[in-house]
């Protein structure tokens, strides 16, 4: 019976699917404040695929209720009519339904699975360095208000040249990169950085203009092991490229304003000395 050949289509697909959608993703317990926005629009995305085949799962009939022809005899007079429907429709056949291709979803499952799982190390890593700088900052907090400029000087290994070059260089007025700090709000930057948020309180560029280095240490080389770091973690997921090709493109654009504007400076202390 075509009947029975639609139910067992019905039923086979839908336990397929049943079987393969069972299983939450839960994705939300793989990201963190600080888990890039690129990372949790994927993995959204991919737990939007899984929900609309749960929701075909769970919509699916497992099968379907025969026709009753005797019934349908007893109420039509035209008998002709409903042996011709009845032959018409029971000569529809069904094909047995391959189920649904889940070997693209699969993929990308196995491949974030894969990505986490080589993740681990490089988390443990950074976790436990900055645990050790926690550690020492908090360590120093507790003493540094009563630290002479010697002690500063012995925990910042090349701070007192760079105070010393800074002075000679004529930096004893604050720079607009340093009023820009002064008037963040601690408290505001304080619940930010809880939320991963801090760095929209701070223009990187006023930062570094006003860090570039802490004696020795130089504030670039930890951005740039960042980035390596982040590079590792999340290189080649479409939206985490697709934003560090914009970050360049805003490096390098700032990089440029910022040599132009020295080349004005220079041009106009230039052309100040030719009428003195």
């Amino acid at each position: 019976m075509g009947s029975r050949s639609f139910s067992s289509m019905r039923s086979t697909n839908s336990t397929f699917v049943q079987q393969r959608t069972q299983k939450e993703f839960n994705w939300q317990k793989l990201v963190t404040v600080w888990t890039p926005p690129e990372v949790v629009s994927r993995l959204r995305a991919i737990d939007a695929e899984l929900n609309v085949l749960r929701m075909e799962s769970k919509g699916a009939p497992t099968s379907v209720q025969p026709i009753d022809w005797s019934y349908w005899e007893s109420k039509i007079q035209d008998k002709a009519a409903v042996a011709s429907i009845r032959k018409e429709y029971e000569s529809i056949k069904f094909t047995q339904p391959a189920g649904l291709d889940l070997s693209a979803i699969n993929t990308k499952l196995d491949s974030a699975i894969d990505r986490a799982a080589k993740n681990i190390p490089i988390s443990q890593s950074e976790i436990a360095l900055y645990q050790q700088r926690i550690v020492r900052i908090l360590q120093d907090k507790e003493v540094m208000f009563n630290w002479t400029a010697l002690d500063w000087y012995d925990r910042y290994p090349g701070l007192e040249k760079q105070i010393h070059d800074r002075w000679e260089e004529g930096y004893q007025l604050l720079t607009e990169a340093e009023e820009k700090i002064a008037a963040v709000d601690i408290s505001a930057a304080q619940a930010a950085w809880k939320k991963g948020q801090l760095a929209k309180l701070v223009d990187e560029e006023d930062l570094h203009l006003l860090v570039d280095r802490i004696g020795d240490q130089k504030v670039s080389d930890e951005s740039d092991r960042l980035e390596a770091v982040g590079d590792a973690l999340y290189k080649g997921i479409p939206e985490y490229d697709a934003g560090r090709i914009e970050e360049i493109k805003e490096k390098e654009k700032k990089a440029k304003e910022k040599e132009a504007r020295i080349k004005a400076e220079h041009d106009h202390w230039a052309h100040q000395d030719e009428h003195h």
